[in-house]
């Protein structure tokens, strides 16, 4: 009887929603005129905000994209999904289940990277203020 009850609850022990809190680390922005290029430290810039389902593997960036995730890759140590930002360029995020690190990559294009982005965030579990 201890072992059913023990079991039927255990699936409540994992929420479905999670809401992380992203905050950059470091970050460095790439040029082709390499005199350009600009590093980023902690503080520099915004933070991030994901909403993920665990259930349904989804995951939302809450805080300046309008754009739906096209990829979504899950395994057991890390989650990969990309999202258009314009007609030819996308973004591509790395998150480490284990550790929370989260590298993201901005304004890439497969064919012809001339200008990019990277910033590397360190996410811990947040709560929803209302």
């Amino acid at each position: 009887m201890i072992l059913v009850l023990c079991s039927l609850l255990s699936g409540n022990a994992y929420a479905e929603k999670v809401f992380l809190k992203c905050e950059l680390v470091s970050g460095f922005v790439s040029w082709k005129d390499k005199s350009k290029n600009v590093v980023y430290e902690k503080g520099e810039l915004s933070d991030v905000g994901l909403e993920i389902n665990t259930k349904t593997k989804k995951i939302f960036d809450i805080s300046y994209s309008d754009f739906p995730v096209v990829i979504n890759d899950w395994d057991d140590n890390k989650v990969r999904w990309t999202q258009p930002n314009n007609l030819f360029r996308k973004n591509s995020y790395t998150l480490d289940r284990l550790t929370g690190k989260l590298f993201n990559l901005i304004n890439y294009h497969d064919d012809y990277p001339m200008l990019g982005q990277m910033l590397n965030y360190k996410c811990s579990a947040a709560k929803k203020l209302f």
